[in-house]
């Protein structure tokens, strides 16, 4: 595999254990998940971000009225880089899955109320899902490039791979990498809807619900900095079908492993999820250590892979990462201080 590598300068979450990265830890959480009523009558078990709505410094303008996903995606990134701010030339990258759709439900509820037929552009669905984007880059007062991807649980790893292509392309000096969702009845219905359509499996499966989100300050590799977390590789590849997905991860796993001489761990997505089976049957064949950081916070799909990979790059390890997505897509990647 390729030498080149991205440095995490730096990293911030926001997850159901609280507001922080140091928050996110095993043993933070305590208590049973609390059950969301969802469309059709049935329940979901979800577990959600404590205090929610205790961001003094959002009480203003613009921000007063962002849904959640905009809070946890701003604190996040606010961590992330502290007190060094994004050159102009550098890019934002925001990743999210289905969290977005809480805008809708935010502006078409008074529509729906005024019986108004009023265009709002927060209507459109690429206005909603860009939200978090555009209010973060206008809280941050960034001027630079900004990219929104929207996608399954891999869109996390699709995003990281667009940032390793624009640094080490020198198209941007570094990327600010932020992948967030928020829980709504609309977004679970959905995606339960989704998992029954894409793999014929029971809605849940086990799976307790989550949100929150994650940053990484992502910049080129400089071999002066020896201690630091680096990504080597990373990849997404769609799938034509189910047993292809499985075959696309052997291979993306072979080719990141390959000329790596330093034991490995290896970090899964299988929380409840439907790709669990197949996922660790995968694994197994890779490395003698697996295992699933914070599944006990909840399946908040892009951002819990993001999590994981947070948690490799604190571990100090050299740790191969996987998901799956209900679009049939496998990602993997690579994290460690060395080869």
């Amino acid at each position: 595999m390729s030498a080149k590598a991205l440095r995490v300068t730096g990293m911030g979450a926001v997850s159901p254990c609280g507001w922080g990265s140091a928050m996110l830890r095993g043993d933070a959480i305590h208590g049973a998940p609390e059950a969301m009523e969802i469309y059709g009558g049935t329940r979901a078990l979800v577990r959600r971000v404590p205090g929610n709505d205790a961001l003094k410094h959002l009480d203003q303008g613009r921000f007063r009225k962002v849904a959640g996903i905009t809070k946890f995606a701003i604190e996040a990134a606010r961590e992330c880089l502290g007190d060094k701010a994004l050159s102009p030339e550098a890019t934002v990258i925001v990743a999210v899955s289905a969290g977005s759709i809480t805008y809708s439900e935010q502006f078409f509820a008074p529509m729906a109320r005024n019986k108004t037929e009023l265009p709002f552009p927060q209507f459109f669905p690429e206005t909603v899902f860009n939200a978090a984007c555009s209010h973060l880059c206008a809280f941050l007062g960034h001027p630079g490039p900004s990219y929104a991807l929207v996608g399954d649980a891999t869109v996390g790893f699709e995003a990281l791979a667009l940032a390793r292509d624009l640094i080490l392309n020198c198209r941007t000096p570094e990327c600010l990498v932020v992948v967030a969702e928020e829980i709504s009845a609309l977004q679970i219905a959905g995606v339960s809807r989704h998992v029954r359509i894409a793999t014929a499996d029971a809605p849940h499966n086990g799976m307790v619900f989550a949100e929150g989100s994650c940053a990484l300050r992502l910049a080129p590799d400089d071999p002066r900095d020896a201690g630091c977390s680096r990504i080597w590789g990373c990849s997404v590849e769609p799938a034509r079908d189910i047993p292809a997905l499985g075959q696309n991860l052997k291979r993306q796993l072979s080719a990141l492993r390959s000329g790596v001489s330093v034991p490995l761990e290896l970090y899964g997505g299988w929380m409840g999820g439907p790709f669990d089976r197949l996922e660790r049957a995968v694994a197994s064949h890779f490395s003698p250590k697996t295992s699933t950081p914070f599944s006990e916070a909840g399946e908040a799909f892009p951002v819990s892979a993001l999590w994981r990979m947070m948690e490799a790059c604190r571990s100090r390890s050299t740790v191969l990462l996987t998901t799956m997505g209900l679009h049939r897509r496998s990602a993997a990647a690579l994290v460690g201080v060395s080869l």
